[in-house]
């Protein structure tokens, strides 16, 4: 029951945010998994672009991940969100080297000197983890998720659908290729870094209620860090391309 009732959190999650492709992104997801409109967040009509107090980002609140019957599962999330979020990060570096030879802004030269730094760091700290946690190093997985199933088959407790369903958030379909060959890079890579952001925050969600504070704190710094990112980048996108 417990697997049952994660899983349909996660259908409805994924529901508002299924990947629609990297670089054709109108609307975006606010922390709390819901829609924003960017044009009616520009016009004033949203209040808070990026709500800091949802449920959902709450630790112990009453939100998707929140709730005493998920806390059995939470160290099985744990063992998944290593797992997806290190390719998730890696995604975000290769696009940020991108940045680092293309862009023509010096302002996201400087974004994607920082993505690369921070997120290597995060990768190197997670790998640290999972082989003192688990006794193994981290499986590899594709960016194309097809080895998802695979990579996480030692994990026992949630079902099939289940690991499909978390490994959805974290693999997403980079396609570095149309990035670095777009007519107007930048407007690209904004559009790209702050979807994919998006989808870093919503995971990172899932580690708030955490047993391990070490977890708990690297989902909160996601959090923070990436949604000041966000805004950042919208303010770019309004600024420079409207």
């Amino acid at each position: 029951m417990r697997d049952r009732a994660l899983l349909y959190g996660l259908v409805g999650l994924l529901a508002v945010v299924t990947p629609i492709g990297l670089l054709s992104v109108s609307r975006s997801v606010g922390a709390n998994g819901a829609a924003i409109d960017r044009d009616a967040s520009a016009n004033g009509k949203n209040d808070a672009r990026y709500p800091r107090n949802s449920p959902a980002l709450s630790p112990g609140g009453t939100g998707m991940m929140g709730g005493g019957q998920m806390m059995g599962d939470q160290q099985q999330i744990d063992r998944h969100f290593i797992q997806m979020m290190i390719p998730h990060h890696q995604g975000a570096i290769d696009m940020a080297k991108l940045a680092s030879r293309k862009a023509k802004h010096p302002e996201i030269k400087e974004l994607a000197r920082a993505i690369e730094t921070d997120q290597s760091r995060e990768i190197q700290e997670m790998r640290a983890w999972y082989q003192k946690w688990y006794g193994t190093d981290v499986p590899s997985v594709s960016h194309t998720g097809m080895s998802m199933h695979e990579g996480m088959s030692g994990n026992a407790g949630l079902d099939t659908d289940m690991t499909w369903m978390m490994g959805g958030m974290g693999m997403m379909n980079l396609d570095l290729d149309a990035l670095e060959n777009a007519p107007d890079f930048d407007r690209a890579f904004l559009e790209g870094m702050i979807y994919h952001h998006e989808m870093a925050i919503m995971m990172a969600a899932m580690v708030l209620n955490s047993p391990r504070a070490e977890l708990r704190d690297l989902g909160k710094a996601i959090i923070a860090n990436q949604t000041a990112e966000i805004d950042r980048m919208v303010t770019w996108q309004e600024t420079w391309f409207r």
